[in-house]
């Protein structure tokens, strides 16, 4: 066990020199597109990505080492390419979520060394579920509406999303509970005709926001640990039905999801408008 840990952290490390090739490359891109010089003050926010997500590294070597090798460097190179495009579009934006990823490595690495066995959290899988569907309710209460969406809440200059936290509480949620459950979620079938098909019950999932991008996620979460607890491809089938019918049905009865559809069909009919991100992001494709 102890040599396939090492094995995983060493091709993570080796991982982590690959996705720094990328990473460093497009912001000394951005920073000659603006003429600035490269040097190591210029290049100080790839530098210090990399050291941050290293001593993570160094972290899970101890704390995790059976831990997946791919998760972390993946990470790495989506945050550094989205901190270099933040850079590059709103620098007086980019300080702040930069100093926010800092933060996240550390609480990563507090996580880890304080809750060390799975099994332990499992315990306490409801109280966790109860807390993903409390932030989930908040903005409910006291959000602000944003693009036909309640998802926001500010506390002075500081605003934050409930929603994100509250995917992580669900998705662990559904891990134990489908964990402990996966035998009886597998026999619990109803006949219909020569195929035997999930009982309705089991495929309910309330969300109680217009967040429906979060919605959306929420399902296939629960869908795709569904599958793997029970290794039942009916429940699949079944819930991309339901999910077919509930697309339909939501395009008729909000009027953001309509606008949505819309753009996405013809982004040119308002290109300075709704429209102004699918154009750009055309537009960005075209030029390379």
């Amino acid at each position: 066990m102890e040599k396939a840990g090492g094995l995983r952290r060493n091709t993570e490390l080796f991982l982590l020199f690959v996705g720094a090739i990328p990473v460093f490359l497009l912001y000394a891109m951005y920073m000659i597109t603006a003429r600035s010089t490269l040097s190591l003050e210029t290049m100080a926010v790839p530098i210090g990505l990399f050291a941050a997500f290293t001593v993570a590294h160094i972290a899970i070597r101890f704390l995790a080492p059976a831990a997946d090798p791919a998760i972390l460097p993946i990470v790495f190179v989506l945050s550094g390419i989205g901190i270099t495009m933040v850079t590059r579009l709103a620098p007086n934006l980019a300080v702040n979520q930069t100093i926010w990823l800092f933060i996240s490595v550390v609480v990563m690495i507090v996580v880890l060394a304080v809750i060390r066995n799975l099994d332990a959290l499992a315990r306490y899988k409801y109280s966790i579920g109860i807390l993903g569907v409390i932030l989930l309710l908040l903005p409910i209460v006291i959000g602000q509406d944003r693009y036909g969406a309640k998802l926001w809440i500010s506390f002075g200059a500081f605003t934050f999303q409930p929603g994100e936290l509250a995917k992580i509480a669900i998705t662990l949620f559904l891990a134990f509970y489908l964990a402990l459950n996966r035998e009886a979620l597998s026999v619990s079938m109803r006949s219909f005709g020569p195929f035997r098909i999930p009982r309705f019950k089991m495929l309910l999932l309330v969300i109680f926001e217009r967040d429906l991008g979060s919605a959306l996620l929420f399902f296939v979460f629960f869908v795709i640990m569904l599958y793997v607890a029970t290794g039942r491809a009916s429940y699949v089938f079944v819930s991309i039905a339901l999910l077919a019918i509930g697309g339909v049905v939501l395009y008729h009865f909000f009027g953001h999801v309509q606008t949505r559809v819309n753009i996405w069909l013809d982004p040119f009919k308002d290109p300075a408008g709704d429209g102004y991100q699918i154009v750009q992001s055309l537009y960005s494709i075209a030029d390379g």
